[in-house]
C-alpha cells in the first residue's frame, strides 16, 4: 500500500477514533482522482432525511472546517510537528450532506480540492433528539473496506466539536476540533449529489 493511502486511512480513523462503525459489504465506485471510493446506493444517506433546515442558522455552509491540533495548539495544516503532511476538513451542504476531505500542507489548495464528484469522503448531517449527528462513509481498516462511521457535532461560533459514538468495548470517545476557514470565492462553488 502506498503511503498517501495509508496516511489517509489513518486520518480518517483518527478522525473517528474509538468509533462505532460498522463493515458494509457495499458496491461502490472511484471518483474522478482514481481513489476516493464512495458507495454507489445512495440509500445509505437515509438519515438526510432527518435534515431540519435551522442547522443552517449555526453551520456555516459557505466555509470547510479544518483539523485542528490540541497538543500543539495550532491548525493540523500549519503543524510541522508532525510526521503526516495530511490534515482533514469538512465542508457542510445546504441539503444535509456533508464531505470530508483529506489535504496536504505541502500542496497549494484548488477548488478541485473540493469537488466532491472529484475527490472526499461522503455523508450526512442531520438532527436527532435534539443533537446533531453525522453519518460518513469512509475507508475503516487496512483492508480498506468502506464503513458508516457515526458522531455528534456541535458547534461553538468557528469551532466544530466532533465527538465519536462510543464503541461496543466501552470506551469513551474522543472529541476532535475543527475551525471554521474561508476560501477564496469559487472553491465552494460544488453541489453535493447524493
Amino acid at each position: 500500500m502506498n503511503k498517501n493511502k495509508s496516511t489517509r486511512i489513518i486520518l480518517v480513523g483518527a478522525v473517528f477514533c474509538a468509533v462505532s462503525c460498522s463493515v458494509l459489504h457495499m458496491k461502490t465506485y472511484t471518483l474522478a482522482n482514481g481513489r476516493s471510493r464512495v458507495p454507489a446506493d445512495n440509500s445509505v444517506y437515509a438519515n438526510k432525511s432527518k435534515f431540519d433546515k435551522s442547522l443552517l442558522d449555526i453551520i456555516d455552509t459557505e466555509a470547510i472546517y479544518e483539523e485542528y491540533d490540541t497538543h500543539y495548539k495550532t491548525l493540523s495544516r500549519l503543524d510541522t510537528n508532525v510526521e503526516t503532511a495530511t490534515y482533514g476538513c469538512y465542508r457542510f451542504y445546504p441539503d444535509g450532506c456533508l464531505n470530508f476531505f483529506t489535504l496536504n500542507r505541502n500542496e497549494a489548495i484548488t477548488a478541485l480540492d473540493f469537488d466532491p464528484s472529484y475527490r472526499g469522503y461522503r455523508g450526512v448531517y442531520y438532527l436527532e433528539n435534539g443533537k446533531i449527528h453525522c453519518d460518513l462513509f469512509a475507508e475503516i481498516n487496512q483492508q480498506q473496506d468502506i464503513g458508516k462511521l457515526t458522531a455528534t457535532l456541535e458547534f461553538r461560533g468557528d469551532t466544530l466539536l466532533l465527538q465519536s459514538d462510543k464503541t461496543s468495548t466501552g470506551r469513551n470517545p474522543q472529541v476532535r476540533i475543527y475551525i471554521k476557514r474561508k476560501l477564496p470565492e469559487g472553491y465552494l462553488k460544488f453541489k453535493a449529489d447524493w
